[in-house]
């Protein structure tokens, strides 16, 4: 790996260094997202497994609100904003 001296650098070449390594880093991410799914698949199927019955895709439950123990109905939600 190299070192760049910026210090010679005026504003305008700082900021298309900078632009130029904010694409480079989204490019590396896209890129690394892509591969970390390829060795997750291969090392499933090393072990005899899917993608998924390792990440475990199934749907999640959804919280149920809570109840007045009296009726059974829905606890009110209060509001909490002032309208003064």
């Amino acid at each position: 790996m190299t070192t760049v001296d910026i210090t010679a650098l005026d504003y305008l070449q700082l900021n298309e260094l900078k632009d130029r390594i904010a694409e480079r880093m989204s490019e590396m991410r896209d890129s690394g997202v892509g591969q970390l799914r390829l060795k997750l698949i291969t090392e499933a199927a090393a072990l005899g497994l899917t993608a998924e019955d390792i990440i475990g895709t199934t749907k999640k439950q959804r919280r149920k609100r809570r109840r007045c123990k009296q009726d059974d109905t829905p606890v009110p939600i209060e509001d909490t904003t002032d309208t003064q």
